[in-house]
């Protein structure tokens, strides 16, 4: 069985713990991280080794390594965020 890559765009409140999770999993592996802010994806850094990093959610859908987003920012970009995986092809 192949690994999904998740990626996790957001890692302020609620991205920390997903991506945690996301790491914990058998058959599952952390793509990608995304946050616009420098100081969280530092801390992604550090927390996450070797995991791609962006500063954007486009940058991160667009990484072919990516087969799936988990959304992790304010309720009102989900929409947006999620239409934007789902025609990249992203579950």
């Amino acid at each position: 069985m192949s690994s999904i890559g998740i990626g996790v765009i957001g890692y302020g409140y609620w991205g920390p713990n997903l991506a945690r999770n996301i790491a914990e999993l058998s058959g599952a592996s952390i793509a990608g991280i995304a946050d616009a802010r420098n100081e969280r994806r530092t801390i992604a850094g550090r927390r996450h080794p070797g995991v791609a990093l962006a500063a954007s959610a486009e940058e991160l859908i667009a990484n072919p390594l990516v087969d799936a987003v988990a959304i992790a920012t304010p309720v009102n970009s989900h929409f947006e965020l999620a239409m934007k995986a789902l025609k990249a092809g992203k579950h």
